[in-house]
């Protein structure tokens, strides 16, 4: 299914500084059928996600990519990058993953080495660095107030607890909302960075992104970045990828609910939790989160109920690749029964094959 009139050039390599010889080290990605699998997903704890089919790799290889070892001094060990071509383009026309004008391989973070001894290949699973914050927790007794006045700065000290050198730079709304003196402003025992930030991030409908290395942001969940993109079955469009098929679905099913509580279990002065709550009375599906924090101003539980709802309805379609159709934009399908519009959540690129698969809330 892939259009001759378009290449994909892959690239992966390990960086100089994490190299087992110093020196800038190719990995050798096979040539088969869903070799390269890479994503992006808005909803997904880790935004980029890449899954490289290797060929065998010798130990000092593998122990440079280690995921237990990861030097959270330097950035993400392993570059990653796709360039596409049209046809007579000398010059690449797209690039994956691109932040504005940056036009250069992303840094990601060895997650999982899967090596098969019997084929004699290996997988290798790279991610965005959003996880790390989960993973980092404050291990020791007593609280540690961290001072910061605003939900950005308490990001921006998350970040710089975790990374050596993290590029940050948020939306107004994170930036402009103050923190108070006194708890939600504390790293507590037993706290990951993550749970430093999460709450306030939530009240304010927002997430943090690792956006393939080039830069930490945290901003709205539903925030549009990127001209609107039109893809068809037939191809009559000018310039549009070729649908290959597009389903609607809606279900009741795994994270869909139209009643929300969430729990903070760290209690007030006078011993009292807090809990808020959105849907009251008229939900029929409700699910309840906990969380060892103190409540932060907004009402967090709203804005998990407005994402929980709409999850019930997607729309997956599976089309001929194009780089430049990527989450944060709004897209339309046309086809003979009819368009269908929304926002693209999650995109999954598939190469050799030449592909991408669609999530798309409408």
């Amino acid at each position: 299914m892939t259009d001759s009139a378009i290449r994909f050039v892959v690239e992966a390599y390990i960086a100089a500084a994490s190299s087992p010889n110093g020196i800038n080290y190719p990995l050798p990605i096979r040539n088969e059928l869903g070799s390269v699998r890479v994503s992006e997903d808005m909803d997904r704890d880790n935004f980029g996600e890449v899954t490289l089919t290797l060929d065998w790799l010798d130990e000092a290889t593998i122990n440079a990519l280690d995921p237990r070892t990861i030097n959270m001094n330097l950035p993400g060990p392993v570059r990653f990058w796709v360039r596409q071509y049209d046809l007579n383009s000398p010059e690449p026309v797209s690039y994956l993953p691109s932040l504005q004008t940056l036009t250069e391989p992303g840094y990601l973070y060895p997650r999982v080495i899967d090596r098969d001894y019997v084929s004699r290949t290996v997988t290798l699973t790279l991610t965005t660095g959003e996880l790390f914050l989960d993973e980092k927790i404050r291990l020791a007794a007593g609280a540690i107030d961290t001072g910061r006045t605003s939900v950005g700065a308490l990001v921006d000290y998350a970040l710089s607890q975790v990374f050596a050198s993290p590029v940050s730079s948020h939306a107004s709304i994170v930036n402009s909302t103050a923190i108070p003196i006194g708890d939600r402003r504390n790293l507590y025992s037993r706290d990951s960075f993550m749970d430093l930030i999460r709450s306030e991030l939530d009240s304010i409908n927002c997430r943090l992104y690792d956006l393939w290395g080039f830069l930490f942001r945290a901003e709205d969940r539903d925030t549009v970045a990127g001209d609107p993109v039109a893809l068809s079955t037939s191809g009559e469009l000018s310039g549009d990828p070729i649908v290959y098929t597009l389903h609607e679905v809606r279900t009741r099913d795994g994270r869909w609910a139209d009643g929300v509580a969430v729990v903070f279990d760290m209690t007030d002065a006078g011993g009292t939790i807090t809990a808020q709550f959105a849907g009251t009375g008229t939900s029929t599906k409700g699910i309840v989160i906990s969380r060892d924090r103190p409540a932060p101003s907004g009402n967090a539980a709203a804005n998990i109920r407005a994402r929980s709802m709409v999850r019930g309805k997607d729309l997956q379609v599976t089309a001929r690749a194009r780089l430049d159709v990527r989450t944060r934009r709004n897209v339309t399908v046309y086809t003979k029964a009819g368009s269908a519009t929304g926002m693209i959540r999650g995109v999954e690129y598939t190469f050799p094959e030449g592909e991408m698969q669609l999530r798309v809330q409408s």
